[in-house]
This record gives structure tokens, C-alpha cells and sequence, in this order.
């Protein structure tokens, strides 16, 4: 089985838990709607797909498209664009976190399941848009 769609709008990482005076965890506003708006999207393709949660191993592949800086000169801009400059916001690992945080209970019951995991970041090109291209698939 095998599950694709896109994540529009510019990558997200998955902020650290903040704490309370009283010392009680919690996680950040930002973080919380940015995962519901994954899994709205994760749900809607599942059932687009006519798919169920599963509960075999998993692999996750994960193109992050970020917007080229408009302050960036035309150089810069077309290297950006070559592929020969590399996003350096956000870690990887944290907006892969949040992607598969986000598909827990919708594609998979556990991130545990994920077995393999690819990740990129990359620049937008003229025909593409700030998204996260995520393509998962099982047995």
C-alpha cells in the first residue's frame, strides 16, 4: 500500500515541549496546529485513498520545499534554484518530527512503525511552492 500528498505552505519544525511555573509540560500553540493541519490532510488522502490505519512497518519519504529568501540576489536566487544552496532553517529532524508525530492514530497507530526514513530539504524552483511532499508506503 502506499500513500502520497502534499503539506502546502512553508515547513515547520516540531518546537521543544515548554514548561509551566508550576513545572507542568506543555506543547506550543504553533506546534499543535501545525499537526492538526498535517493530519487533516493525512485523513483526507487516506480516505481519498480508500486506505486504514496500519499496523505493519512503515517507510516515510519527505521532500521539504522552502521559499527562496526575496532578499537574495539574482545569483543567489538561480543557486538556490541549481540546488548548490541548501535551506539552513529549521533542523531536518525536527520537521520530520512533526510529520510523523502529526500521522500517529491516521496512517499509523505508533511512530514506531516508521523502519526507514528520508528526508530533504530543498529550495522552491519556478514551479513549485513552499510545501512538504510526503510519500509513505507498507505492506
Amino acid at each position: 500500500m502506499e500513500l502520497n500528498f502534499n503539506i502546502e505552505g512553508k515547513p515547520i519544525g516540531k518546537s521543544r515541549p515548554r514548561f509551566t511555573k508550576f513545572g507542568r509540560a506543555y506543547t506550543p500553540k504553533q506546534t499543535k496546529d501545525y499537526e492538526l493541519y498535517i493530519k487533516t490532510i493525512a485523513q483526507t488522502a487516506m480516505k481519498r485513498g480508500n486506505l486504514t490505519i496500519t499496523a505493519n512497518k512503515v517507510r516515510v519519504l519527505l521532500k521539504m520545499i522552502y521559499p527562496i529568501p526575496v532578499s537574495w540576489s539574482k545569483t543567489a536566487k538561480q543557486a538556490a534554484r541549481e540546488g548548490k544552496v541548501t535551506p539552513k532553517v529549521n533542523d531536518i529532524d525536527n520537521v520530520a518530527k512533526a510529520v510523523l508525530d502529526a500521522l500517529n492514530d491516521v496512517v499509523y497507530k505508533d511512530d514506531r512503525q516508521v523502519y526507514f526514513l528520508q528526508a530533504e530539504k530543498t529550495y522552491e524552483t519556478p514551479d513549485d511552492k513552499p510545501k512538504i511532499t510526503v510519500y509513505i508506503c507498507w505492506e
